[in-house]
C-alpha cells in the first residue's frame, strides 16, 4: 500500500496507525523493516520507517529514531524532512531535552530543524538535566547520555 500511488496522508495514516501498531505487536520484525526501507530510495517507505513510532511517547526507541533519521540527512527531499520535523517535534512532548541534544548535534536540513523545534521555546526543558553525547562505542554507534543530579538532601 505505502508504495503504490502514494501521498503523504494515506501513507502516515499507514506508518503511525497501522505500522506502529504491527510493530508494537512483533518488535522483533521492527529493525529488520526499518532497515529494508531506508536502504531503498522510496520516499514513502522512508517516511514511513520515520513516523510509525510518532504515538509511542515514552516508549520510542530513540536509538532506532536516531538512526532512521541519520540515515537522510544530505536529503533534499520535502517529504523526508517534513517527518523529519515532525517525529522529533511529537517526541519533544516526551522528552525536549533529547530533542534539544540531537538537534544541536546533527547536521539537520533546515526544514527538519526547525521543524522539530518548533513549539520547543514554548516549554521549558527540565532544570538540572544534563545531556552528553558519547562518540562510538562498541558498537560503532553515537548515543545520547541523559542524567539528572542527585538530591542533597537525599
Amino acid at each position: 500500500m505505502v508504495t503504490q500511488k502514494s501521498w503523504w496522508d494515506t501513507v502516515d495514516f499507514i506508518a503511525s496507525k497501522i505500522a506502529g501498531h504491527y510493530f508494537i505487536k512483533f518488535p522483533d520484525e521492527r529493525l529488520a523493516a526499518v532497515e529494508k526501507w531506508i536502504a531503498g530510495e522510496n520516499i514513502w517507505l522512508i517516511r514511513t520507517a520515520l513516523l510509525f513510532q510518532l504515538h509511542y511517547k515514552e516508549d520510542t526507541d530513540t536509538h532506532l529514531l536516531s538512526k532512521v533519521i541519520k540515515s537522510q540527512i544530505g536529503s533534499d527531499e520535502f517529504f523526508i524532512n517534513k517527518a523529519i520535523g515532525w517525529i522529533l517535534r511529537n517526541y519533544r512532548r516526551v522528552n525536549p531535552n533529547w530533542v534539544k541534544a540531537f538537534t544541536d548535534q546533527t547536521n539537520l536540513h533546515p526544514l527538519g530543524r526547525s521543524e522539530g523545534l518548533r513549539l520547543l521555546k514554548r516549554r521549558k526543558m527540565e532544570p538540572g538535566v544534563v545531556i552528553s553525547h558519547t562518540s562510538a562505542g562498541s558498537n560503532g554507534t553515537n548515543s545520547l547520555i541523559i542524567k539528572k543530579p542527585s538530591s542533597p538532601w537525599g
